[in-house]
């Protein structure tokens, strides 16, 4: 019974989708255009540098970088459930959910997921003349394992994300608007979740930083399993972190979520 209730959210989200498929795929396709540039920016220091290797990345590694970390970046992050989380709470929507057998977690998280699920059909259609043209530059794994383990970052990542901008939306039951926050955060992902250059090279203090924080997670870590280079064993450590940054997003998340229904309860009565 659950499981049909949660499919049905899935199936209907997935229909309002459609109807702004337009408007998502320009989303999309500039975000395309943005990593052609990129990539195009990377050939050239390549070429001047005569093929040499740069922070462990020869042009073939990069490109498909890149072109991973843009395929990640085209569908992970295009989440407007924020959004949608802070408007259902300030214009009171979610009394509705209150009031039904229903989660209000499980209810965004499947819409977010959906959504990805949505914009990771989109952007291939973009993406699929980028990976025709490159197709000679590209490293692309043969083993399952690597594979498997890459598609579970994907998903471990995809729900890290949700967390943490579920965590500032539902500050919305104090504020009249979260976006400020939610701004904040997603231009420090621009950098440190490595879709426009690996991490590893970022230079000092500020690439030390990033690698303490969540956000390496959500790109850079799927694109160094799918490159293999990292070992088994710095896989399963990684995990491991990821796993408890979601674990503290998420207790935290109820904390402040039952903080909140409070206030929402006490202004709502």
């Amino acid at each position: 019974m659950i499981f049909r209730k949660y499919l049905k959210i899935a199936k209907t989200a997935w229909l309002e989708y459609l109807e702004y498929r337009a408007n998502l795929f320009f989303e999309i396709l500039g975000v395309i255009i943005s990593f052609l540039v990129i990539i195009f920016l990377w050939t050239k220091i390549y070429a001047e540098s005569f093929g040499a290797t740069i922070g462990g990345y020869n042009l073939g590694e990069m490109v498909t970088y890149l072109i991973g970390a843009g395929i990640l970046a085209s569908f992970m992050f295009f989440s407007h459930q924020g959004d949608e989380i802070n408007d259902d709470i300030r214009l009171g929507n979610l009394s509705n959910y209150l009031l039904k057998p229903l989660n209000p977690f499980f209810y965004w998280l499947i819409k977010d997921l959906v959504r990805k699920f949505f914009a990771f059909f989109l952007s291939m259609s973009g993406y699929i003349l980028i990976l025709f043209f490159w197709r000679a530059s590209l490293n692309i794994p043969s083993d399952i394992l690597t594979w498997a383990l890459f598609f579970l970052s994907i998903l471990t990542g995809s729900l890290l994300y949700f967390l943490i901008f579920y965590l500032f939306s539902i500050f919305a039951f104090w504020m009249e608007q979260t976006w400020g926050f939610r701004f904040v955060v997603r231009v420090v992902m621009e950098i440190a979740t490595g879709i426009f250059i690996p991490v590893t090279l970022l230079p000092g203090v500020i690439g030390s930083i990033i690698q303490f924080l969540p956000f390496k997670f959500l790109a850079f870590f799927p694109m160094q399993i799918f490159l293999g280079k990292i070992s088994l064993m710095e896989i399963m450590l990684n995990f491991g972190v990821e796993i408890l940054w979601i674990g503290a997003f998420y207790v935290v998340s109820v904390l402040v979520w039952r903080r909140g229904i409070k206030h929402y309860t006490a202004v709502g009565a």
